[in-house]
């Protein structure tokens, strides 16, 4: 686990950009095999926009959380559903 020191002394010594992708879902939503195709879809979108160097630099995180953390007007938000929804 990265702390936050060693997290702000990567900042610091990098000269260039870093993009930090921050993707939020609901807890058993992806798999392990969707988590890693979508951060190299998120990687790969970011260094189509900003150039192939940033690739290296990119940060993806993918915020898991319970499903009583989400909701869309007023209604909960499931696992079962977003599956649903992307079947």
């Amino acid at each position: 686990m990265l702390t936050r020191r060693a997290v702000n002394a990567h900042i610091h010594h990098r000269e260039t950009n870093m993009p930090v992708i921050t993707y939020n879902t609901v807890e058993g939503v992806l798999s392990n095999e969707m988590k890693k195709e979508l951060t190299q879809a998120l990687t790969e979108a970011v260094s189509q926009v900003m150039g192939e160097k940033i690739k290296k630099n990119a940060w993806v995180i993918i915020n898991e959380s319970p499903e009583a953390n989400f909701s869309i007007g007023g209604h909960a938000v499931t696992a079962a559903g977003l599956k649903s929804l992307m079947a």
